[in-house]
């Protein structure tokens, strides 16, 4: 808003008469630029002269505006007085701008004398304003602003030049209202606001009868924040103002058939609803149980059928039906979230009701599905150069220490390593691992790695939908210097499959200190190889999901650079290690009591002599026992050192050889 400062001149005119002198003392106001002040001022003048001849000559005076927009005030005063007085004292003040200024002059008789004053203050224009708009659209509007010219608009559209305006409004939306004040050329102000009138109001009444004639009413309106009222259909009624949902209770005089009205209106809109309904004595219960019975099938069950019937509503992603009975089985018809409502009819009107909610997922298992989130991770220079690499999800049983692929994906350079997998079962432990393709130019650099980054299951990291995002496999890469050795052999499959060989079997090669050092994949009937291996000593790990894996250790030397001996066997639970100096009989012993918590009893049920019994774990480490002759063909085992887990019990002697899995408490 502009302001102005203001001076004050005074203009003075002198007429006379010869009896009677009649003074026009006129006073022009202007701001601190010479500018004409704009608005009206209202002037209070008190004659203070106490001079000549006790004659007062100003003993009258008046303000008022005079001279239209020119800015100009007259002071008329008329007294009868001897055309030899020269003078008179007065002093006036003005109110502006909130305050009072007060100036001491002299108005001298028939002559014109100019005074110039300051005000300490400024004229403003003000356009703010305050309107309302009623439930019928009509918009009202009005300015404090009484000295300014006034200027309305209405999506720019001008519709009045007065202070306060109002007229109705025609459609719904977003309304631009302007207002605009000006004082000519001194100042002007402009204010805006958006009005919003609204296009609907919407009200859903729902109610559940309770005992000894009591009603809770469910309102839902919307918008929120306008005025409600609910007539409950009895004489008596309440309002209230609109929020999501509002819940009210009333209690009816007597059993009977009522119909309650709910009314929102405001802003420009208004709707009403009503439900009609019986009020009872007795408790009204609508609550149910809900039991899952199998894949996408409930069985819903109302806890007190002793009042009214029940009417099911259920609702849902392909589903809206409604059936009837105390006790229903339904079927739905896929993954998503599902509503249950039971209504209780008396008289075939609702008296209460409940609802409850259940998602699905794609298994129709009752919760979302989970979600499992990972990345590939190689080193930086290679996370959009692999190729193409495959991840799976394995379940992890860790009672029998098994494994069984679950899921698997192909990952290529776009992906920059990252994968996603879908689960339905909460409660399954998970692991992951990648490995490259064979056409990957890092195909023979990388072994398959589990997550975190773990080249044996056993040293896996699991997940499980509860830590399921931030899953990292770091690539473990293989360590060979070179050298003059090689490691081959045969994974054979047993029982009753005659030794028949496995193709695509998972074969890795370690240091003696678990250092990777390369994989190799069985071809031709079960053949792996490792070839141009430093000299040292090595372990050879087959690992099958749902099999207990077993562990060749070799050492190669100049004077023993191969070895092409270094067989598996696949058997229905386990894989065995074979080799040409044993032959493998599967009930060479037997050993008790299986699972075990200390004591484990060694017996030869052949008649062979047992010369050597080896305990080891599921990575084919031996582990260090006290044993003892317990009876002829008899030994028994101290395995109360051990930790719990699935152990592997090696026994024979140098021409037979039996293997049995145990598991210790």
């Amino acid at each position: 808003m502009k302001k102005l400062s203001l001076l004050l001149m005074f203009l003075i005119s002198a007429w006379t008469a010869q009896a009677q002198f009649i003074q026009y003392y006129e006073m022009t106001f202007k701001d601190a630029n010479g500018n004409l002040w704009p608005s009206n001022l209202t002037l209070e003048v008190t004659n203070t002269d106490s001079s000549t001849n006790g004659q007062a000559f100003y003993d009258m005076a008046y303000s008022g505006y005079y001279g239209g927009n020119t800015g100009t005030y007259r002071i008329i005063d008329s007294v009868t007085i001897p055309a030899s007085y020269t003078g008179n004292q007065i002093s006036f003040s003005v109110n502006v701008c909130g305050t009072t200024v007060q100036f001491d002059t002299v108005l001298s008789q028939n002559s014109t004398i100019a005074h110039v004053f300051t005000l300490p203050c400024t004229y403003t224009c003000d356009a703010s304003f305050n309107y309302g708009i009623d439930m019928f659209s009509y918009l009202s509007m009005s300015s404090t602003d009484v000295n300014s010219a006034h200027a309305w608009y209405l999506d720019n559209v001008l519709i009045s030049n007065s202070r306060t305006h109002g007229q109705y409004i025609t459609g719904a939306g977003n309304h631009l209202l302007a207002h605009t004040v000006k004082q000519g050329s001194y100042c002007q102000d402009s204010s805006v606001q958006m009005i919003f009138v609204d296009s609907s109001c919407t009200t859903n009444l729902d109610y559940n009868v309770m005992s000894n004639n009591n009603v809770e009413f469910i309102a839902n309106t919307w918008p929120a924040g306008r005025n409600c009222q609910l007539n409950f259909g009895d004489g008596n009624m309440q309002n209230f103002t609109s929020s999501a949902v509002d819940t009210i209770y009333h209690q009816y005089a007597a059993a009977n058939t009522y119909t309650a009205y709910l009314t929102i209106f405001g802003q420009g809109c208004i709707d009403s609803t009503f439900r009609t309904f019986n009020t009872v004595t007795q408790n009204c219960d609508a609550s149910f149980t809900k039991t899952w019975l199998s894949p996408f099938q409930f069985r819903l069950t109302r806890n007190d059928s002793s009042v009214g019937t029940s009417e099911w509503v259920i609702s849902g992603p392909g589903i809206n039906s409604t059936v009837t009975g105390h006790n229903i089985t339904v079927t739905l018809p896929g993954a998503g979230n599902f509503g249950f409502r039971c209504n209780v009819l008396v008289n075939n009107v609702q008296a209460c009701y409940t609802t409850q909610s259940t998602v699905l997922n794609n298994c129709g298992k009752v919760g979302f599905p989970a979600g499992y989130h990972g990345q590939v991770i190689f080193p930086t220079s290679f996370m959009t150069a692999y190729d193409s690499a495959k991840v799976y999800r394995i379940a992890y049983d860790s009672v029998n220490q098994t494994l069984t692929a679950l899921d698997s994906l192909v990952i290529y350079n776009q992906d920059s390593g990252w994968f996603y997998f879908e689960d339905c079962d909460y409660n399954q432990r998970n692991l992951f691992k990648a490995a490259l393709m064979p056409g990957s130019s890092l195909y023979s650099s990388y072994l398959p790695t589990y997550a975190d980054s773990a080249v044996l299951w056993s040293a896996a990291r699991e997940f499980n939908p509860n830590n399921n995002f931030g899953i990292q496999i770091h690539m473990i890469a293989g360590t060979n210097p070179g050298g003059p050795g090689f490691i081959g052999g045969y994974i054979n499959q047993g029982a009753n499959k005659n030794g028949a060989g496995l193709d695509g079997i998972q074969v890795t090669l370690f240091t003696a200190t678990d250092q990777p050092v390369a994989f190799a994949t069985t071809f031709n009937a079960g053949r792996y190889e490792f070839s141009n291996l430093a000299l040292g000593s090595y372990k050879v790990l087959v690992e099958i999901p749902g099999k207990t894996s077993s562990i060749h250790y070799v050492t190669l030397s100049q004077a023993k650079q191969s070895a092409d001996d270094l067989n598996f066997e696949v058997n229905s639970t386990d894989i065995s290690v074979l080799n040409s100096a044993f032959a493998v009989r599967a009930n060479l012993f037997k050993a008790y009591p299986n699972p075990v918590a200390e004591k484990l009893t060694i017996e030869s049920t052949l008649g062979e002599e047992l010369t050597f019994v080896r305990v080891m774990d599921i990575q084919g480490k031996v582990r260090v026992v006290q044993m003892r002759q317990a009876g002829p063909d008899k030994l028994e085992l101290d395995l109360g050192g051990l930790e719990s887990g699935v152990y592997l019990i090696e026994a024979g002697n140098d021409q037979l050889i039996s293997r049995l899995r145990i598991i210790k408490q």
